[in-house]
């Protein structure tokens, strides 16, 4: 689909700013304000030698908040970057293939990930399964990285410090819709930029707060529309401020609702739940649930409650449109999302979701 139509929604669901909001740290060598989904000022993002001599840049969980970290489906973002024709390798223990979007190429096995444009780029891993957790845990976010310098051509590794000038990086888990919102969802752009006033004498006054998203600024200082990829060519972009409300009919309790909202796999009752959500084997005195809240692939675990707080997230209306301006960093409205059940285990869900800086 393509004209800003909303096929498949995609949730980019941030690490950072959920763990910040339960109340956990993550220590890292570079500046903390890079991992609040804010690119709009350029921040230094510093890699040097971590875990097991890699290069690579560090990040450290408390040892609760690593069990927040599961996913099958993962992604890093890197947002306002002022670097062109650079390579770099996000490499799991497990080897799998990544896809990077919309700035690059792919990667498989960990071979460098070519990005050609400054901007930005977003980079999908799915599968990680059970190493998913292990990703994480074992801080290998970015566990190696290679810069090529466009001028000597001379890669920057070992023990030295690299900066990289970027807006924000991004990482977490990301959600699929199980299907495509009913035809009566709605897309609004939000003109409130400014105050106007009708003077005694019938002139309109009018005063410009804003017109949109914040331009980018880079390293340079040049100033760029947000999600530009290379250099822009004119000096008109999107204005307003753009609001989603989706409809989705029919959803089946297992992809809309934890099994089980609890942060261990402690069971009391079997009746009701699917096979798929209970791990019990009597001869070995199991009797659990197989997923909590944390890891089980529903909507309310993986998104509604990691953003329904007003987090900052990723929206991408459409999975498969990967054009810059497709992308939108969201939250949830308040009382934004209402959960009606239509028949005996199948539900209606209505959200409403906005664009914000």
């Amino acid at each position: 689909m393509a004209y800003q139509n909303v096929g498949t929604p995609r949730f980019y669901i941030d690490l950072p700013i959920y763990v910040n909001s339960m109340g956990g740290q993550f220590e890292t060598e570079s500046d903390k304000s890079l991992f609040t989904l804010n690119p709009t000022l350029p921040k230094t993002a510093k890699f040097s030698t971590s875990v097991g001599g890699l290069d690579g840049l560090i990040l450290e969980f408390d040892e609760e908040i690593s069990n927040l970290c599961y996913s099958d489906n993962s992604y890093i973002a890197l947002l306002n970057f002022n670097l062109s024709n650079f390579s770099f390798r996000i490499k799991s223990t497990s080897n799998n293939v990544l896809n990077s979007y919309p700035a690059g190429m792919y990667g498989e096995g960990g071979e460098p990930v070519v990005v050609y444009n400054k901007g930005f780029s977003v980079f999908t891993h799915k599968g990680f399964s059970s190493s998913a957790v292990e990703f994480y845990k074992n801080i290998l976010i970015i566990n190696s990285l290679k810069i090529d310098v466009p001028d000597t051509n001379n890669p920057i590794g070992g023990t030295q410090i690299f900066e990289l000038d970027i807006g924000c990086i991004s990482f977490g888990s990301y959600y699929d819709m199980p299907h495509s919102p009913e035809l009566n969802m709605s897309m609004k752009i939000i003109n409130d930029g400014f105050k106007s006033i009708q003077t005694g004498g019938g002139s309109h006054l009018k005063e410009t707060i804003y017109n949109g998203a914040p331009m980018w600024q880079r390293a340079d200082g040049t100033e760029v529309p947000p999600w530009t990829v290379g250099e822009p060519t004119a000096v008109g972009r999107r204005v307003g401020r753009r609001s989603w409300s989706l409809n989705f009919n029919h959803l089946n309790k297992q992809d809309l609702l934890s099994s089980n909202y609890m942060s261990n796999n402690y069971l009391e009752n079997t009746s009701g739940y699917y096979s798929s959500d209970l791990n019990i084997h009597n001869n070995e005195g199991v009797r659990e649930f197989y997923h909590n809240v944390n890891n089980d692939n529903s909507f309310t675990a993986q998104v509604l409650n990691k953003i329904g707080n007003g987090q900052r997230f990723i929206f991408q209306p459409d999975n498969t449109n990967n054009n810059p301006d497709q992308f939108a960093i969201c939250q949830l409205n308040k009382n934004g999302l209402t959960i009606n059940q239509v028949s005996d285990g199948v539900y209606n869900i209505s959200l409403n979701i906005t664009e914000v800086w």
